[in-house]
């Protein structure tokens, strides 16, 4: 035997689904980036070790990475804003 369902519940059922779909869609849009690149020398040559310093310019806030051997850096989780960007290296 099969239930039929009243209009209403139809009506609630289908506001309750369009209603996670919309909250998960909003999740997917949370207002942050990932600041990415590689350091390099005037030469072209990757700088190994350089220490890669994100300033935001309206609060002073910090954030640091190291580039690794092939001279990536990543710095997650970056808020929009003003930002300065500093690299510092030994020998530079």
């Amino acid at each position: 035997m099969f239930l039929r369902a009243t209009t209403g519940c139809k009506r609630t059922f289908c506001l309750s689904i369009l209603l996670i779909l919309s909250s998960l869609f909003a999740f997917g849009f949370q207002g942050t980036g990932t600041l990415t690149g590689i350091v390099s020398d005037p030469t072209g040559a990757v700088v190994p070790g350089a220490t890669v310093i994100m300033k935001n310019n309206a609060s002073g806030d910090e954030r640091q990475s190291v580039s690794n051997n092939d001279g990536f850096f990543s710095i997650a989780a970056v808020q929009p804003g003003d930002y300065t960007v500093t690299i510092k290296a030994q020998g530079f």
